[in-house]
Order: C-alpha cells, then structure tokens, then sequence
C-alpha cells in the first residue's frame, strides 16, 4: 500500500511540472525533443525520489538508482526520454500513463495477497483435521489388536486421502487463479514463489498435503505388514 500511495503522490506532483516547448522528431525518440531545458525531467527526478524511492522499505527490496528504477517502471522508452531530454508535454503524458499503470499494479498486488490470505484459511482447517486425525488413529491403533476394525481403519484413511486431493486441487487451483499477470519487477508468474522464497518449500500448502499423503500411505503399509505375517 505504501507504495501504491507513493506513486499517487509522485503523480500529483507531476502534473504541477511545466513542460517544455520543444519540437519532437519521428520513430522512437518522439518523446525526447530537440531543447535544451531539463529543468521539467530535473523537477520529475526530484519528485520520484522523494515519493517512490523514499518508502521505507525501498532499499532493502529494491537498492537501485533512479535510471533503473524508472526504466523497471515505466519502461526504456519513457525512462530514455526523462534522461536525455526536455519534459515535453508528449513525456509528461508518457509518465502519467506510466506512473499509473505502476501504482495500479501495486493495487491489484494488494488485493492478490488478499487472496492469498484467504486461500490459506480456507486451507489451513482441513489441513489441521487431517494432520490431527492421523496422530489419534496412530494412538488408537498402538493400544489395540492389529486385526481389529482394519476395516473401519481403511475406510478413514480411503476418507483422508480423498479430503487431502480435494485440498491440493483446490489450491492448484487458486495458484493459478491468482497468479501475478502484469506484476511489476518479480520473476515469477506465481506469488507464492515471490512470498515464500525463503521457505523450505515455495509453495508450503502443497508441501504440507504432500507430506500428510505420504504419511497415509505409511499408515495402509503399516497394516498390511500383520496380514503379510499371518
């Protein structure tokens, strides 16, 4: 949100710079111009700084110069036309369109993590029921015959196993609903690489089904072993 409100701020003080009078050329220097005053881009380079790239956390996250970061945001082109010429109203336009397209994408990040959050609910209650259920199974079982009620036992991991796909499935499915289409300065299509990259597993729902399938399949070996031996 930080900075979503950064970049309405450096837009505001965008449209209080003058622009140059200056005539443009064809191809892809139209936006450049042919004048000397950089008085506008100075007052444009100014106002960035003070706006984007003063948000608190701004250098731990990005740690980038002013070239890159507006070439990162707006793209080479209107990062091009702010280094190397007069702020001409065609620029300015350029910039706005630019700047509002940057802040747009943090808003819709924001309602994307949003999302995510909710996913994670969702998730997080069968998740706990399963891993739960397995612990008092495990407990029944150690006090009693292996060959009682091995068929009730079957049926409860068949139910388990079943809740646990249905799990996956849903979050295979709001992975992809969800995936960062027309993010800003990411590598990556999918926001749970991007916000559990320092985890063991990137995506941590997935790896939590996973291991509560394995120990499953642990649970059908373990009872087969008694019929194996009778």
């Amino acid at each position: 949100m930080a900075e979503a409100r950064a970049f309405e701020t450096f837009l505001d003080a965008v449209d209080d710079v003058p622009v140059a009078t200056s005539p443009t050329t064809g191809g892809g220097q139209f936006l450049v111009g042919s004048g000397a005053d950089r008085s506008g881009a100075a007052a444009v380079r100014r106002a960035y700084e003070d706006t984007v790239m003063d948000v608190f956390h701004y250098a731990a996250d990005y740690d980038d110069t002013y070239p890159d970061s507006i070439a990162a945001e707006f793209g080479p082109d209107v990062a091009s036309a702010l280094l190397a010429g007069p702020f001409t109203d065609l620029c300015k336009r350029a910039v706005r369109t630019a700047a509002s397209d940057a802040r747009d994408r943090r808003t819709r990040f924001l309602a994307t993590l949003d999302d995510e959050r909710h996913s994670l609910e969702v998730a997080e209650r069968p998740i706990r029921q399963l891993s739960t259920g397995l612990e008092s199974l495990a407990a029944s079982s150690s006090s009693r015959d292996p060959f009682d009620d091995r068929d009730a036992v079957r049926s409860t991991l068949v139910t388990m196993e079943r809740r646990c796909k249905s799990v996956a499935a849903d979050r295979q499915e709001a992975i992809q609903e969800h995936a960062l289409t027309g993010s800003w300065r990411v590598d990556t299509s999918h926001v749970q690489e991007y916000l559990y990259a320092d985890l063991e597993s990137t995506y941590p729902v997935l790896a939590t089904v996973a291991d509560i399938l394995s120990r499953i399949e642990r649970r059908y070996e373990c009872d087969e072993r008694p019929l194996a031996r009778a």
